[in-house]
């Protein structure tokens, strides 16, 4: 089984609960939603004056909980929620029901998004991106480039391994991988590392200027002023 693609996605959401796809099986629902938190306060206080009232928003990479698309339209925003699995929309699906929103979600992969019919102010792509192959990854960020409106911003998390902590991390990490796949509850997803000085390339490369960073890999793009397909 390929390591990227609508298949081991499904297979991931088929086999773990929203919890295990979102953040893997050793995470629970109180650690994401204080994450889901961390990252909206980061937008409420650093961002959200940088982006069209009640604009478009695309959540590139939207999961089975819809978190952030869900945060976004209680913001008065018209959001848009992307996920390469048909069984992950159906789970967030449900999320945006009970929460009573109007929040369009449509099948796509974010390499190429080419069910994605307008322009939008501002997208956001918080981990996602991690499980892009290295030689999509500029392609990528064409695509959100090209889909964003003039001076608009893109969101994007980069996964930026610290040294220090990287040895025993990956070992811890890849050995849990292990147990998981022995009890046929692990998968083999692609995660891209980027050091910085690559990602500070690949954004150059993409069109984009470099606008505000936060926290370790987290980026705030502005589309170029004045460029226009």
């Amino acid at each position: 089984m390929k390591s990227y693609g609508e298949e081991i996605w499904e297979k991931k959401i088929n086999s773990q609960d929203e919890v295990g796809v979102i953040r893997g099986t050793n995470s629970n629902i109180e650690k994401i939603n204080n994450q889901t938190k961390e990252i909206m306060d980061v937008f409420d206080t650093r961002i959200i004056n940088k982006v069209k009232i009640n604009g478009k928003v695309l959540d590139a990479g939207v999961g089975p909980m819809a978190r952030f698309s869900i945060e976004f339209a209680k913001r008065g925003y018209d959001v848009t929620g992307v996920d390469i699995s048909k069984t992950t929309l159906e789970f967030a699906d449900k999320y945006v029901k009970k929460e009573n929103l109007n929040i369009k979600l449509i099948k796509d992969d974010i390499t190429s998004l080419k069910n994605l019919k307008e322009k939008y102010d501002f997208i956001f792509c918080f981990e996602t991106f991690f499980h892009i192959p290295s030689y999509l990854s500029g392609i990528t960020l064409m695509k959100f480039y090209n889909l964003l409106e003039r001076n608009g911003k893109l969101f994007i998390h980069f996964n930026i391994p610290q040294k220090r902590k990287k040895i025993i991390k990956n070992t811890i990490y890849w050995l849990g991988h292990y147990v998981k796949q022995l009890f046929g509850k692990g998968f083999k997803v692609n995660v891209t590392k980027f050091t910085e000085e690559e990602v500070e390339e690949i954004i150059e490369k993409s069109g984009f200027e470099i606008e505000d960073k936060f926290l370790n890999g987290v980026y705030l793009l502005k589309k170029i002023e004045g460029e226009e397909e």
